[in-house]
């Protein structure tokens, strides 16, 4: 049962991943160019520019999820609390 949830959270961060190279306010890159990526077909200057700031784009936010994750983590060791959460030492504005 955990390998199905695993391998189904893998799909869809893959899946997550080509939707945000593919999609965006530049209609000259979609689906088509990531297709030409993934086959080994040369790009045009444009389609590459874009992807590359589509790519550091992703792999932000993937590292601003890992970190997040991981912080929230060590809070919960920290505190030896399954359930801690960033009021129970004053951590959160308001």
């Amino acid at each position: 049962m955990r390998r199905a949830f695993l391998a189904i959270l893998a799909v869809a961060t893959l899946l997550a991943v080509a939707a945000s190279l593919a999609l965006g306010s530049y209609r000259g890159v979609g689906p088509c160019t990531l297709a030409k990526l993934l086959s080994g077909s040369p790009l045009s200057p444009v389609e590459r520019w874009v992807l590359a700031r589509r790519l550091l784009r992703t792999v932000a936010a993937a590292l601003l999820g890992i970190g997040l994750g991981v912080s929230g983590a060590g809070l919960q060791y920290v505190l030896r609390n399954p359930l801690a959460d960033p009021y129970l030492l004053g951590l959160a504005s308001g």
